[in-house]
């Protein structure tokens, strides 16, 4: 079955610099679908950059005022006891959840094959526009591309889970030091 696209360019008569005009209909074709396959190669550099995204997610909408912390007091010591075991438990599930995760294992082993497949599919993707024929050979590379976007897409919300989450444990970390600091110098 012959495309709509495909068939309103041959329908097409005349000629244009010694051109018919579904040629020049087929070359725009191919144009914008080199402009649109250069998008989708960009996404998916950018999604396999980690942070990249955010950094024009950041910029797009104006950061929330922060909340403010209280200052830190010192631990009573009566407290310390039970303090010290809250805190060790704390510094152990943050370690715990620092280990490294079996998800995040496989996207690091499998990011350099999806890199080279971006590459991959941009050469393909130029080989094909520059090559005559129909603009529907140009799908299954598109098809391909929009899939390795999905899935670079994916990895990085499993990735900004993970650094959320790793944030999050070393702050509530560094918020529990900065006690044990202040406690140990009015100690002193």
């Amino acid at each position: 079955m012959r495309q709509p696209l495909t068939e309103a360019g041959e329908q097409a008569q005349g000629t244009r610099d010694g051109r018919t005009e579904s040629a020049v209909t087929t070359r725009s074709l191919r144009r914008s679908v080199l402009a649109s396959a250069g998008l989708m190669v960009a996404l998916g550099l950018l999604a396999a950059v980690p942070g990249a995204a955010q950094v024009e997610d950041q910029a797009a909408t104006p950061a929330p005022a922060p909340t403010p912390t209280p200052a830190p007091t010192p631990i009573p010591a009566s407290g310390i006891p039970a303090r010290v075991t809250d805190d060790a438990g704390a510094a152990r599930e943050a370690v715990t959840r620092a280990e490294a995760d079996p998800r995040l294992l496989e996207i690091q082993r499998r990011l350099p094959a999806a890199k080279a497949r971006v590459e991959d599919l941009r050469e393909e993707m130029t080989r094909r526009i520059e090559m005559p024929g129909p603009a529907q050979m140009l799908n299954d590379v598109g098809t391909a591309s929009m899939r390795l976007r999905d899935r670079l897409t994916r990895w990085l919300a499993e990735l900004a889970v993970r650094s959320s989450a790793l944030d999050s444990a070393l702050g509530d970390l560094q918020g529990r030091t900065a006690v044990w600091r202040l406690t140990r110098e009015n100690q002193a």
